[in-house]
């Protein structure tokens, strides 16, 4: 009989997983690793995870922003939604939304970096001329940079504004709409109630004994 062959344990896969939730503190060892990191792309990416993790967009929504539809006067910023499923159902596929004046100097500040490409709309100027699959790459990159756990991904970023603004506020209609979520089913799905909340609540609601 031949030895047996000891193989090695296949790696975890790195993959988004739902239950794996980014807190403020991990978003904000985030940025500041991203941004003083010194490599090359790191304020483009920095501009991206700041969006993403402040407007809740989906990946795409951002890559697809182009200079045109930052208006900084308005403090709003145009969104492109792409979902098949809202072209479709006649839904609006175009989306306006009102960004904090920080978010937009971020924005703006990135503007005055990047090398122009064009979108596929014949002349228009990509904030962000990377692929989702880059993104997806450098994410990792800086999230093992920062120390945060594998489950996170791009997506992580948008559940994470869906549970800051759902602690915030406690309003799931709210969350529906800054997510722009058809049904509160979904939204649901992208919140959480944190400690503090809990405890704020239960104090605020009583007790009948």
């Amino acid at each position: 009989m031949g030895r047996e062959v000891v193989r090695p344990p296949r790696p975890a896969a790195d993959r988004y997983t739902p239950e794996v939730r980014l807190t403020p503190e991990e978003y904000v060892r985030l940025l500041k690793c991203t941004r003083g990191s010194g490599r090359p792309g790191c304020h483009q990416y920095y501009a991206l995870w700041v969006v993403l993790g402040n407007l809740g967009l989906r990946i795409t929504e951002a890559l697809n922003i182009v200079l045109a539809d930052l208006d900084p006067e308005a403090g709003t910023v145009r969104l492109h939604t792409l979902k098949q499923r809202r072209r479709q159902s006649g839904l609006p596929t175009v989306q306006i939304r009102t960004v904090h004046p920080k978010v937009m100097r971020v924005l703006l500040a990135w503007s005055r970096r990047v090398k122009w490409k064009e979108n596929i709309l014949k002349g228009a100027r990509r904030l962000f001329p990377v692929t989702r699959q880059v993104a997806w790459e450098a994410f990792k990159r800086y999230r093992n940079l920062a120390g945060l756990p594998k489950g996170l991904s791009l997506h992580s970023l948008r559940h994470f504004r869906g549970d800051v603004d759902y602690q915030a506020t406690g309003d799931l209609r709210w969350v529906a709409y800054r997510l722009r979520h058809k049904s509160l089913g979904t939204t649901a799905r992208y919140t959480t109630v944190g400690r503090r909340q809990e405890e704020e609540l239960v104090q605020k609601i009583g007790a009948i004994t």
